[in-house]
């Protein structure tokens, strides 16, 4: 639940592939060649990217895991990072995508829609959507934090991690809908298995108030469940 009086952007999260998931999430936050539709001039573009290789160049762009950190994610099935991502790139990551969330950006070709009501195209969104938003905004690709989570998924899933997918959320206050307790794995198809992670990066302070992630610690080695 979001009680906050203001928006909760919720960021772009990255699907990996390897062999086996059931609910193995480190859940932080992270967004197909369609055309830009997000209406920025080229030079705005310009500027825009820029700004984002400024961000990362001269920091330390690799992330090393500790040995406890992988144990502890192997063993309750998420973990918590607190520096994945300075604060400036945060913020310019939260304004990159609320400009494509205010444009309607990939709302023609089905990339930007309303999560818990699809097929309602003519009603306000009650929690839109956009899936692979660096499509759109390449320069997202290009921050330190989507570099650190490759890191950090080839550290966890092994060296042919890759990236699968991102995915955008921006959650109402006080009216956006409930996310209840489940299983990614159960959205996946039950002929093949799966071994993948989700890095979800909070775009706002979020709290159990206002609707922080949570987790059932050791719910990754459960079977997938049957959900409602």
């Amino acid at each position: 639940y979001n009680l906050a009086d203001k928006p909760q952007l919720i960021g772009l999260p990255f699907f990996p592939t390897g062999s086996k998931e059931v609910q193995s999430s480190t859940r932080y936050g992270l967004a197909a060649s369609v055309i830009y539709r997000d209406q920025v001039r080229h030079k705005e573009r310009e500027k825009i990217m820029e700004q984002a290789r400024r961000l990362s160049e001269g920091a330390m762009t690799s992330y090393n895991l500790s040995e406890e950190a992988i144990a502890s994610y192997n063993k309750d099935g998420y973990i918590a990072i607190d520096d994945i991502s300075p604060p400036e790139e945060v913020a310019f990551i939260r304004k990159t995508l609320l400009r494509l969330f205010e444009q309607g950006t990939g709302f023609d070709e089905g990339a930007q829609y309303d999560f818990v009501a699809r097929d309602k195209t003519d009603l306000p969104a009650k929690f839109p959507s956009i899936h692979d938003p660096s499509h759109y905004a390449p320069e997202l690709a290009r921050t330190l934090f989507h570099q650190r989570a490759t890191e950090i998924a080839k550290a966890l899933l092994g060296p042919d991690a890759a990236l699968y997918g991102e995915h955008s959320l921006l959650k109402p206050a006080t009216k956006g809908p409930p996310t209840p307790w489940h299983q990614d794995e159960s959205f996946r198809s039950p002929d093949l298995e799966y071994r993948e992670l989700s890095i979800w990066l909070a775009l706002q302070p979020v709290t159990k108030d206002n609707g922080c992630m949570q987790f059932i610690p050791g719910s990754n080695h459960y079977e997938v469940l049957p959900h409602q």
